[in-house]
């Protein structure tokens, strides 16, 4: 039995920004394995951590709120990312980005340390959100601090920009992890020279190392994708305008044709046609916003989910490096490496279906905007010929002016929409050839398995 955790004391348990640690636990919390990094940051011995509930490292100062979404998602089938502060035997903390995953009968949490410009404004909402739940939990109302803790967190969360928690986490991955290997470089993946090596081993290392390398070249693209989101927020609020403009115009134009009487029939039937066009407008318009929100989130998605599996795979090289470097008990590697591949394996399989799904939207995207471009150079060409005919009635200066206005928003719109289209059609293209490389991925994913598996039988049948 281990002994209870010491109170908290202001002193942090050190480990590298360059180091990965992991645990694996059943439906209930219970820790069935780990690595020794896990071990030796947490205080505890690798034996006496089996078994032990995984709140064993829980700190007193993490908010009940986060550990509400952590549970909703997994629970809903969804992996997860948060920062957490936990606690180690001998009370001092330590911070971690952890990233949690559903496997066969439990989850799987890889861990390493952050660095990113999102750790700081998280530290001080923690401290609020505790504040906010002690007093509800020295009442014994648990339930009410965790909804109260929620509401601000969330209302916190959009103050930094972010709409929900998915919102959040799906930009924190990716950006801690950038802000890792900017200042750590790429991981590791040889054993050093005399460590044992086995043919599994070597397998298992050269696989991942291929897979990695793939990973991390894509991971180095997404970063575009948060261009594309800004342009997507940007358009999105551009069309928005620009169909409630084009409507105000075309009623306007009715509205002015009617009172020029006999002499703007002509001009009448032009605004007729301008708020035709101006409702076919707004409906295309409409559907492209939806469309531009929906690519949005996918795009995001698609950064998160990538950035998993990559930080997925270099946990599993991680791990196979410390089976080449260190004595590993045989109940511990069963216990991880099946879970580590079947983690690693749904990563990139969830990769590759955001990227497809991101590829889709792209493609239906561009389809929507094409339509939309024709309509308003139909509309150019119904504003030019009602500003010929109002040139000609003299007492259509009101025409001039609302013309005037259509022609401002059209050539803004020309110029926003090639912008946006071309963004589109790069993306769209490379977003293609993510998709195009899943067959070779999906090999070395099936080696990668069968490696672990003759691993796992080798440990047993040494046990």
């Amino acid at each position: 039995m281990v002994a209870p955790s010491q109170s908290p004391v202001d002193r942090e348990s050190p480990f590298g920004l360059d180091e990965l640690f992991f645990s694996t636990t059943d439906r209930k919390g219970i820790i069935r394995s780990g690595n020794r990094v896990f071990a030796r940051v947490s205080g505890y011995r690798e034996a006496d951590l089996l078994g032990q509930p995984h709140n064993i490292i829980r700190h007193p100062d993490m908010p009940r709120a986060v550990f509400k979404f952590l549970w909703d998602y997994l629970e809903a089938g969804k992996p997860i990312a948060a920062y957490v502060k936990n606690m180690a035997k001998d009370g001092s903390y330590y911070w971690v980005v952890a990233t949690v995953a559903c496997i066969s009968g439990g989850y799987l949490s890889v861990r390493f340390k952050p660095s990113g410009p999102l750790f700081h404004p998280v530290q001080d909402l923690y401290r609020q959100l505790r504040e906010i739940e002690r007093p509800f939990d020295e009442a014994g109302d648990r339930k009410a601090g965790i909804a109260a803790s929620t509401q601000h967190l969330l209302s916190s969360l959009t103050a930094l920009g972010f709409a929900d928690y998915d919102a959040f986490m799906t930009a924190m991955l990716p950006t801690e992890l950038r802000s890792r290997a900017l200042k750590v470089g790429e991981p590791k993946r040889e054993i050093p020279p005399g460590k044992s090596r086995g043919p599994a081993l070597e397998r298992l290392l050269g696989d991942c190392s291929e897979i990695e390398t793939f990973l991390t070249g894509l991971f180095g693209q997404i970063g575009d994708l948060g261009a594309l989101q800004t342009n997507l927020e940007e358009s999105s609020a551009f069309v928005l305008s620009l169909a409630s403009e084009i409507r105000l115009t075309s009623r306007n134009a009715s509205v002015a044709a009617l009172r020029l009487e006999d002499a703007g029939k002509t001009l009448g039937v032009i605004a007729s046609i301008m708020a035709q066009h101006s409702e076919e407008t707004a409906r295309l318009i409409k559907g492209l916003s939806g469309r531009i929100q929906n690519t949005s989130v996918t795009s995001r998605d698609v950064a998160f989910r990538v950035a998993a599996a990559k930080l997925q795979v270099e946990m599993a090289t991680s791990f196979g490096r410390e089976l080449g470097e260190h004595a590993v008990a045989a109940h511990t590697v069963s216990a991880s490496i099946m879970a580590l591949v079947e983690t690693l394996s749904d990563g990139v399989k969830n990769a590759f279906s955001a990227c497809e799904q991101l590829h889709r939207e792209l493609t239906g995207l561009s389809s929507t905007l094409d339509e939309l471009n024709k309509l308003l150079r139909t509309l150019n060409v119904v504003h030019i010929t009602g500003k010929v005919e109002a040139a000609r009635a003299s007492t259509a200066t009101t025409f001039d002016a609302l013309f005037a206005t259509i022609a401002s928003e059209l050539d803004r719109a020309h110029v926003t929409m090639h912008r946006f289209g071309r963004s589109i059609s790069e993306i769209s293209a490379r977003s293609r050839s993510w998709v195009d490389a899943r067959d070779g991925i999906t090999k070395l994913l099936s080696d990668v398995s069968r490696t672990c598996r003759d691993i796992d039988a080798d440990v047993t049948r040494a046990a």
